[in-house]
């Protein structure tokens, strides 16, 4: 299940593809698979280069979606940096607790020196 924390970005990125592929297919006359192609090598700031918008517009709005998917992106790793840290420090919590209560089992110590004789 994905941590409510994520909610923000993935919407975010849903609206910028919606805005983009609107934008593209219009000002461009892009396919909507052409468009989502640009848009993620724009997002992740791969730019291979193979499409280039060609009207004034269209680069202006590559600016924009070259800046807010960098943020999102950058905001999304963050999120997902705090949680695998948060996921880390309960899993060495439970370990704690599980090294603590087989210390304490009265059996454990038994089992040892029934093991080393």
């Amino acid at each position: 299940m994905i941590d409510s924390r994520l909610l923000v970005p993935v919407i975010v990125l849903v609206l910028l593809y919606a805005i983009g592929i609107a934008a593209y297919t219009h000002l461009e006359g892009w396919s909507v698979i052409d468009t989502v192609y640009f848009l993620t090598v724009t997002f992740t700031t791969v730019g291979y280069g193979d499409m280039i918008p060609q009207t004034p517009l269209g680069r202006l709005l590559m600016v924009f979606f070259c800046w807010s998917g960098v943020a999102v992106a950058i905001y999304t790793f963050g999120i997902i940096s705090g949680i695998i840290k948060q996921n880390k420090q309960i899993n060495r919590e439970r370990i704690d607790r599980l090294k603590n209560r087989i210390s304490s089992n009265p059996f454990s110590s038994r089992r040892k020196d029934y093991h080393d004789k």
